[in-house]
């Protein structure tokens, strides 16, 4: 009586795995910024934002350079921390981007006095593109 024996391979990736958070990510003017995915409500079209109401406009493009988005194409809706939300416009779809945890990284408070710093709390380089972490 012969016994069949089944092999089993187990694969283990050679690849390292390393921790993420995701960010939706996008531009005003040339600045890169990102919001964390859970506190992203939604992302709409901007002929869709009136169906919203109890809004609160955050208008990133007035608040850094002193113009605000003429016509923007979207708006990237976020919660903060009280559940209020607000609408941030935006001129290009945002990207959802997972960032290694490794590349983030905190902004002393003493450091941030600039119109970019206020409104961040945290920092991440990917290659040669910064990302601002908006602080909510």
């Amino acid at each position: 009586m012969s016994t069949n024996i089944i092999k089993r391979y187990w694969y283990e990736s050679t690849v390292e795995v390393k921790p993420t958070i995701e960010f939706l990510t996008f531009k005003i003017g040339e600045i890169g910024l990102g919001v964390s995915i859970d506190k992203t409500h939604q992302v709409i079209n901007a002929d869709k934002i009136s169906t919203l109401s109890n809004l609160q406009l955050l208008d990133l493009d007035r608040r850094l350079f002193g113009i605000s988005s003429t016509a923007p194409a979207y708006y990237i809706i976020i919660k903060n921390s009280q559940e209020q939300l607000y609408s941030i416009p935006i001129d290009t779809a945002p990207t959802l981007m997972a960032i290694e945890i490794d590349r983030i990284r905190h902004i002393p408070d003493p450091n941030r006095n600039t119109n970019i710093l206020e409104i961040a709390s945290h920092v991440a380089t990917i290659g040669d593109s910064v990302i601002f972490i908006l602080d909510i």
